[in-house]
C-alpha cells in the first residue's frame, strides 16, 4: 500500500512540476522600428522626419535619428497608420515649397520588433 501511494504521489509530483515550469509569462510589448527613405533613392535615409504611428486612441509621435529610424513601443498588438514628413522649407524661398510626406501601415506583434520602411517624396 505505501508502494502504490509513493508512486502515485510521485506522478503527482512530476505533473506538477511539469505544469508549473511550463506555464511563463509571454511578453505581449510590440516594438516597431520606422525607417525613413527617400522614394526616388530608396539608399538615402532621412534624419530629423517627423514621424507619427496612430489609429484612434492609440498613438506615438518623435523624429528620427541621424540613421533616419524612429522607435517605439506598445502595449499590445495592433494595425495601425503611420504618418512620415520632412519639412523641405529653407529660408529665402517665396512660396516656400511643400514638404515631403510618406504613409505606410504596420502591424505590431507580440514579442517581436517589426521594422517598415516610409518612403516620401
Amino acid at each position: 500500500m505505501k508502494k502504490v501511494f509513493l508512486k502515485l504521489f510521485l506522478v503527482v509530483a512530476v505533473v506538477l512540476l511539469v505544469t508549473l515550469l511550463s506555464t511563463c509569462k509571454k511578453d505581449t510589448t510590440c516594438k516597431v522600428s520606422v525607417v525613413v527613405k527617400y522614394y526616388y533613392d530608396t539608399t538615402l535615409v532621412v534624419e530629423n522626419a517627423n514621424v507619427m504611428i496612430s489609429k484612434g486612441d492609440v498613438k506615438a509621435s518623435g523624429t528620427t535619428n541621424s540613421a533616419g529610424v524612429f522607435e517605439t513601443t506598445f502595449k499590445l498588438e495592433a494595425i495601425l497608420d503611420v504618418y512620415a514628413e520632412k519639412d523641405t522649407n529653407t529660408t529665402g524661398i517665396t512660396p516656400p515649397p511643400p514638404p515631403l510626406t510618406g504613409a505606410a501601415v504596420v502591424r505590431l506583434q507580440p514579442g517581436k520588433t517589426v521594422t517598415k520602411s516610409v518612403f516620401i517624396q
